[in-house]
């Protein structure tokens, strides 16, 4: 099943993509009624990675912030009034065998970030590709 089956079939208003393959300037096939909002690798980047969301383009107060290549924040505001945000980052971790202060420097990343959103109003929500590993 293609991501955009899984979107109609399941209903979703909102899907983070990890590992998009997308390079440069590229955008996955459109879909209607959705909003795309990726960061892509550049040529000459490691192999495989970017992210990015697909947002229902009906669903308003939405904004993506772009902190990284490898996190993303949009930021839903349902009711315009920013008493009720709702955070929502995508990150991808990276994989076994890579230097564990790759992974750290992300998480260092993640957390300054989460200390600047209006003082924590709102709620956090992160998703995305952990690369989990089970020793």
């Amino acid at each position: 099943m293609e991501i955009s089956d899984s979107i109609d079939s399941e209903g979703i208003d909102i899907m983070f993509v990890g590992e998009t393959g997308l390079r440069g300037l590229e955008k996955p096939p459109e879909k209607k009624g959705f909003v795309w909002e990726g960061e892509n690798r550049q040529d000459g980047e490691k192999k495989g990675g970017g992210i990015g969301f697909w947002c229902r383009d009906t669903l308003s107060g939405v904004t993506v912030h772009k902190k990284c290549k490898e996190h993303m924040w949009m930021v839903w505001d349902p009711t315009g009034k920013q008493d009720q945000r709702v955070w929502i980052g995508g990150v991808y971790m990276g994989r076994e065998g890579l230097e564990q202060e790759w992974n750290d420097d992300m998480f260092r990343c993640m957390e300054k970030d989460i200390g600047e959103m209006e003082g924590g109003r709102g709620e956090i929500i992160i998703m995305g590709d952990w690369n989990a590993r089970i020793n």
